[in-house]
Order: structure tokens, then C-alpha cells, then sequence
């Protein structure tokens, strides 16, 4: 797999080993370990070797500073090297509305997938609690803090997503499946609020009105979908698993 240290990927790691499956991760550098193998995905170095004997390749290396290099041009190479092998990819809800430019490169990898004629899956999730608590984190360390007026947000845990990539790669190829989210819409507002009192700081959240058409996608809700996962820990649980 790609993006194996991830927050997502790690998860998938941790899955995947317990139900008792090898599990090959790709890295850069040489790490210790015969779970390990060097190949990068930006350059397509290593890659063609990493797969061989594959049967499935869970592909969640992604670096929204580096998306165009990673994210599109990575998949591209990932897919000539996969050889028939079966490519399983994390989206995001929204991503072909939202006009952000990580986004695009994530429909952009998608459409290469699609587009590539070799057997693929994409799953599209809603953001996971650990990105908007590090988003959040880094706002409360203003004297007050700003964010999207009427945004909300369908946080999902991991582990969650994690669980629906293994089962993906344990199946036949489906191509595009239905999109995924947490089980509660959250105003962005209440998430801030919640942050700020996990980390006993006495600060005023307000919203503030982002223009252009990236704010108004995420007002209309182009990052929610009705497709709720119920399991999994919840943004309280989270926050409290956090700060315990």
C-alpha cells in the first residue's frame, strides 16, 4: 500500500493485519523491516518492483503541498506499474464541486483511475476528526477565532474508512462506490467551540464570510453526503480520547 504512515493509512495497516493479510508499504526511504519497500510514487522509481506479486494496492498516499506531484502525477504512475493489479483509492465527498485545488487533483487522480481501463475502486469519505482538530488546534491559538460562517462539516473516523478500503480490497474491482460520511453534521462553529473548551482556553469563535466559490460550495453543503457510517468513535469521543 501507498501512504502507509499516514493517518488514514496507518489505520488501514493496523486492519489489515489483524485479519491476518501481508500487508507491502511503500516508503522512500529505506526502512527497517521486511514489511517495507522502497518506491515513490511522484517519480514512479521502485514501483514496477514494489508490485510484483500484488494483489490489490490501497493507495492513500496523498500531500495536499504537493497534490499535483503526488496526487496526480503519482496515481498516473502508480497505475501504469499496477499491471492488471487492483487499485483501491480514497476520495473526497465533494471533490468534484468543491473548486479547492487539492481537490482537483484528487478528481483529476480519480479520473485517471477511471479512465485507465484496469480494475479500480474509489471510495469518496467525508474529512476525518483528526484534520479539522489539527485545523481548529491551530486557530484557538489566536486571540479569537475565525471560521467559515454557515460550513458545516460530516466528520468520520479513520478507522472507519480504513475498514471500508480493506473490505474494497478484499473484493472484485466496483469502479466508483457510494460516498461516505460520519453520522453527524456538525456546524463548524460547535467544532471550534469544542476545541477550545478540550483545551481549557477561554476564547470568542465567530464567522466570518469566505468569498469566492470555494466557500460558497462548502455553504451549500458540497462536502456532505447522506451516506452515514454510524459506527466509529464520534467528534466527542475523539476530543475526548484527545485530551485523555
Amino acid at each position: 500500500m501507498t501512504g502507509a504512515a499516514g493517518v488514514l493509512g496507518r489505520h488501514v495497516v493496523r486492519l489489515a493485519t489483524e485479519r491476518g493479510l501481508s500487508v507491502r508499504r511503500l516508503s522512500r526511504t529505506p526502512r527497517p523491516g521486511s514489511e517495507w519497500t522502497v518506491g515513490d510514487v511522484a517519480t514512479g522509481e521502485g514501483l514496477a518492483a514494489a508490485l510484483v506479486g500484488v494483489g490489490a494496492v490501497i493507495h492513500c498516499a496523498s500531500n495536499p503541498r504537493s497534490h499535483a506531484e503526488t496526487d496526480v502525477t503519482g496515481t498516473a504512475n502508480l497505475m501504469r506499474a499496477a499491471n492488471g493489479c487492483h487499485v483501491v483509492f480514497p476520495g473526497i465527498v465533494g471533490a468534484d464541486v468543491i473548486p479547492y485545488g487539492y481537490y482537483r487533483s484528487k478528481t483529476a487522480a480519480e479520473n485517471a483511475l477511471e479512465s485507465s481501463g484496469a480494475p479500480h475502486t474509489i471510495q469518496r469519505y467525508t474529512q476525518f476528526h483528526a484534520l479539522l482538530w489539527a485545523m481548529l488546534g491551530s486557530l484557538i491559538r489566536l486571540p479569537v477565532v475565525p471560521v467559515p460562517n454557515d460550513t458545516r462539516f460530516q466528520v468520520l473516523d479513520a478507522a472507519v474508512a480504513a475498514r471500508h478500503l480493506v473490505d474494497a480490497a478484499l473484493a472484485p474491482a466496483a469502479g466508483r462506490l457510494p460516498d461516505l460520511g460520519g453520522p453527524t453534521v456538525y456546524d463548524v462553529k460547535d467544532l471550534a467551540r469544542s476545541v477550545v473548551a478540550a483545551h481549557g482556553r477561554k476564547r470568542k469563535v465567530f464567522g466570518v464570510n469566505v468569498p469566492g466559490l470555494v466557500g460558497a460550495a462548502f455553504r451549500a453543503g458540497g462536502n456532505l453526503t447522506p451516506n452515514r457510517d454510524e459506527s466509529g468513535m464520534t467528534w466527542n469521543e475523539f476530543v475526548a480520547a484527545r485530551m485523555s
